[in-house]
């Protein structure tokens, strides 16, 4: 009976000293690791060098502040939001809130930019006005102007840019036609 009474007791008393630890390893597990749920993580957009942050819980979806994306240019191009770029692992999009992540506004080329030019004859008067796209040299394909002869000289039609200066409008090249003499008079009637 006494080998009997040995074996039993021990498996009994393993099994209801295991079962009483479970909550002293929940407890141990909860104080080593936290309670996570309602912690805030930062989320950082980032648009053109600037950084917007807020404030998420563990799970949230955060979403960017309205308004910090839109349409911008440069010289060339114009610019268009295309989607967000998570710094943390380098993919596209959006994903629920784990940690504190950065993601940074990705932006493609809409258009290319086009600029006005202003085609004046050599008193001053705009002959016609064009737009042309950055990067491309204009070319004047409109009827050729004329300069009436003076002191029996004859003037012959040339192109020259006067002006490149961008004042803010898009209107950047000033092309104005001149006329030189050809050195030869014209024949009495």
């Amino acid at each position: 009976m006494k080998h009997l009474l040995h074996k039993r007791p021990i498996p009994i008393l393993l099994t209801v000293v295991l079962l009483g630890m479970i909550p002293l390893m929940f407890f141990s597990a909860h104080a080593l690791f936290g309670d996570r749920s309602g912690e805030l993580y930062t989320i950082t957009w980032l648009v053109d060098g600037v950084a917007y942050e807020d404030d998420y819980a563990s799970g949230e979806l955060p979403e960017p502040p309205a308004g910090i994306v839109a349409d911008f240019a440069d010289e060339q191009y114009v610019y268009t939001f295309d989607y967000w770029l998570c710094e943390d692992d380098g993919e596209r999009g959006i994903k629920p809130v784990t940690q504190s992540t950065t993601y940074s506004a990705v932006f493609k080329v809409k258009e290319t930019r086009k600029y006005t030019v202003t085609w004046c004859n050599w008193d001053g008067s705009v002959l016609n006005v064009d737009e042309v796209e950055y990067g491309k040299i204009p070319e004047y394909m409109h009827e050729e102007p004329i300069k009436p002869s003076e002191n029996q000289i004859a003037y012959v039609c040339e192109v020259r840019l006067v002006s490149d200066a961008d004042d803010g409008t898009g209107q950047s090249d000033l092309y104005r036609r001149f006329f030189r003499g050809n050195g030869r008079r014209l024949a009495r009637d």
